[in-house]
């Protein structure tokens, strides 16, 4: 018997909150937006600042991040894509 595999299309973006200095910041909203699509998806990072959307459809992607205290902005470059796992 053969078994065909097919390529996954869906993956995984994660990341670190950080402020100017390197600090992580924790608890930060993260907001995921897919340039293709419109579609937007909201998280919150951990103590240590990380963050992640999984699953995910391949795509374009923006991602920016704000605290209470500071807002900070992270653009993908237009190339960078969700790449599947």
């Amino acid at each position: 018997m053969r078994i065909a595999s097919g390529q996954a299309d869906q993956g995984t973006i994660t990341g670190t909150v950080q402020d100017a200095s390197g600090a992580a910041i924790g608890n930060a909203g993260v907001t995921l937006t897919n340039d293709d699509t419109g579609l937007v998806l909201k998280r919150h990072s951990n103590g240590s600042g990380v963050f992640f959307f999984s699953p995910i459809k391949i795509g374009n992607y923006r991602v920016t991040a704000s605290s209470r205290l500071r807002n900070h902005h992270a653009d993908w470059p237009d190339d960078q894509h969700a790449a599947a796992a």
